[in-house]
């Protein structure tokens, strides 16, 4: 699971067909860059002079299979106000900003395994995230 180190109480698991998937950290020597993250993409106040929160793991993908992001807000989460906002992004394309409350004393966990498109006139579908065929070029 990923876990901020400066975020304690909060957690996101990959979960692949219904089941965890198994991380792996990052190799010695192999450089992990966020995505488009800046300061204004976190919302922090501009005294805010700490690095920015994320974590990197790797998972075992298949092609076809289907997965979803489990994200969990245990009992010693530290809530700095009276909710938590969090954008979800994959291969760097945010799909989705989610707003939850953080009642004290109170966990949660919530499932995003797809995202909607389309409009009440010509119907909504579901897009279920699917791991894609792995292409690698050639030297």
């Amino acid at each position: 699971m990923a876990i901020l180190q400066p975020v304690p109480g909060l957690e996101v698991t990959v979960v692949i067909n219904g089941v965890t998937a198994k991380e792996y950290a990052v190799p010695d020597g192999e450089e992990v860059v966020p995505h488009n993250m800046t300061r204004e993409y976190f919302h922090v106040p501009p005294n805010y002079d700490q690095s920015l929160p994320y974590t990197a793991q790797y998972i075992e993908a298949k092609p076809g299979e289907l997965y979803g992001l489990d994200i969990k807000k245990g009992l010693n989460f530290q809530a700095r106000s009276n909710h938590i906002a969090y954008s979800l992004s994959l291969d760097g394309h945010p799909f989705g900003l989610s707003h939850d409350p953080t009642k004290r004393k109170q966990s949660w966990d919530r499932r995003s395994d797809g995202f909607w498109s389309g409009d009440p006139t010509e119907g909504y579908r579901m897009h279920r995230f699917q791991f894609a065929a792995l292409d690698i070029g050639t030297p």
